[in-house]
């Protein structure tokens, strides 16, 4: 059986609703749009290696990148605050 190719266009906006901070679940992205949850898996996980907000995990973070951090949250309110952690790690 030859293997299905998607439209570019429909894998961006799979990714985007894939990637955090607020990625939708895998099997009822599969459902809704009648692809295979492995096929949905592998375009979660590329995502997540692409996005600049899951590149560096705070464990590796240099003195400099944690002290950015602390610019950056400096004076948001709590939920962008939030968000940030969640999509720094």
């Amino acid at each position: 059986m030859p293997k299905k190719v998607y439209p570019k266009e429909l894998k961006e906006s799979v990714f985007k609703r894939l990637a955090p901070p607020n990625a939708e679940k895998v099997p009822d992205l599969a459902k809704e749009l009648d692809i295979p949850r492995n096929t949905l898996y592998s375009w979660r996980s590329k995502a997540l290696k692409e996005s600049p907000a899951t590149s560096k995990r705070a464990s590796k973070w240099t003195s400099k990148d944690k002290f950015q951090a602390v610019l950056e949250t400096a004076s948001p309110p709590q939920l962008e605050t939030s968000k940030y952690c969640r999509e720094r790690g």
